[in-house]
């Protein structure tokens, strides 16, 4: 991690969305797109720190990095990474979602190069060492995380912080990272999740602040995507 980043400090609470880059919780269905709606999310709200004159109701395709990211190495509805989105991305633009509908399942590129928004330009991936690397990350803007969502507990949560006794450590699903903060000494991640906002807490969920690889894992493996 870089020195200038390292050197910046942060606060004790955290959650963007009292500052308005949050955009909607979406819905990913029974398709395995949760790195599209992950890269997604991640690239509005930072586009939305970047452009005062954007807010929440950007929405961008993810079908269009379901049916498209192949190429770098994604597999539609059978799960990808949210680095090789960032790569695509990096050569064409993105669609909104009103150009390019979310269907849930994956289908033939219909990319429209008139219609692209904006392109990436880097991506940042990090391997990290422990949450104090994560917060640093965050308190820049909101990160994409890799965990485990393979318990049951997980995938009906309502309420709650989750901690270590409720999933494993296997890299399955990818949310993003929106803050943190405490309730009765015990810190935790805020998350943005896409299954929709009957799930968790309106969608979102808290996620117990672990050491190491973190409850669930996910302080393994962190990206965001980087724009001029």
């Amino acid at each position: 991690m870089n020195a200038l980043l390292m050197s910046k400090s942060k606060p004790k609470v955290l959650d963007w969305r009292y500052q308005n880059i949050v955009t909607p919780v979406k819905y990913q269905g029974q398709c395995g797109s949760c790195y599209a709606f992950t890269a997604i999310a991640a690239l509005e709200s930072l586009l939305i720190l970047k452009n005062k004159n954007l807010n929440q109701n950007i929405d961008l395709s993810e079908q269009q990095l379901l049916d498209c990211s192949s190429w770098y190495g994604n597999r539609g509805c059978r799960g990808g990474d949210v680095g090789q989105a960032y790569e695509y991305l990096k050569s064409f633009k993105i669609q909104r979602e009103s150009s390019y509908p979310y269907t849930g399942i994956a289908g033939t590129c219909k990319y429209d190069e008139s219609k692209g928004v904006t392109i990436v330009e880097n991506n940042e991936k990090y391997w990290v060492d422990g949450a104090d690397e994560i917060k640093l990350l965050v308190v820049q803007n909101p990160v994409v995380a890799g965990l485990d969502a393979s318990s049951i507990y997980f995938k009906n949560y309502h309420s709650g912080i989750i901690t270590s006794d409720d999933c494993g450590q296997q890299m399955n699903h990818s949310v993003l990272i929106i803050g943190y903060g405490s309730e009765k000494n015990v810190e935790y991640w805020i998350v943005k999740n896409s299954y929709g906002t009957q799930w968790g807490e309106r969608g979102y969920a808290r996620i117990k602040i672990g050491i190491k690889e973190g409850t669930c894992g996910i302080n393994k493996y962190i990206a965001f995507p980087v724009l001029n």
